[in-house]
């Protein structure tokens, strides 16, 4: 009986000892995942900012050569906006 109760008494260090490295383990996991996101999220901002700055360019020379040609034909520019009035005052009135 006094093995057993000396075998319970490592038994119960062991499950101490495991406990603590499970433990352990679930915090350095934790903190390892947080770090993940972190970097993650770094690259997004860094991926967004890019898009956006692509996307503003374009748009800016988009804008600049739409102006330069309703410069070079002002009549077409009217003629067209004129439709496209049209068209959307056609579509708004059939709701």
């Amino acid at each position: 009986m006094a093995a057993d109760t000396l075998s319970g008494k490592d038994n119960g260090a062991e499950m101490k000892q495991t406990y603590r490295a499970v433990k352990n383990d679930v915090r350095d996991l934790g903190r390892d995942v947080g770090h993940l996101a972190q970097t993650v999220g770094d690259e997004a901002k860094v991926r967004a900012r890019d898009l956006s700055e692509t996307v503003r360019a374009r748009s800016e020379d988009a804008f600049a050569s739409l102006q330069s040609q309703v410069r070079e034909k002002p009549g077409m520019a009217l003629g067209i906006a004129a439709g496209a009035g049209l068209l959307i005052g056609l579509l708004m009135a059939r709701r």
